[in-house]
């Protein structure tokens, strides 16, 4: 979520050829490229998640209820990490 968070700054600076100034400045193919990682990996770790979350309750450390919140919540996450990257692509005309 950190990276999450750095992405989302850049992402809200002006327009422009950088997406920062200065030292940090990133391109805006950099900043959409950094979202399609984070969108990935965050499906990546959704499905990692969720089959630990799910042995857990198996074998009785972890109620239904908590798996369910857990497993809800990582999905919501990782729709909204795909969604970032695929409004970010179109907002640069670069959505396919």
């Amino acid at each position: 979520m950190r990276s999450a968070t750095s992405v989302a700054g850049e992402v809200e600076a002006p327009p422009g050829p950088d997406v920062t100034s200065g030292a940090n400045a990133v391109s805006a193919e950099e900043a959409l490229a950094r979202l399609e990682r984070y969108a990935k990996e965050m499906e990546k770790l959704q499905r990692s998640r969720r089959n630990a979350t799910l042995g857990a309750v198996a074998n009785g450390t972890l109620t239904v209820d908590a798996a369910i919140v857990r497993v809800d919540t990582l999905r919501s996450l990782q729709a909204l990490a795909y969604h970032a990257w695929r409004s970010a692509a179109h907002l640069v005309d670069r959505g396919e």
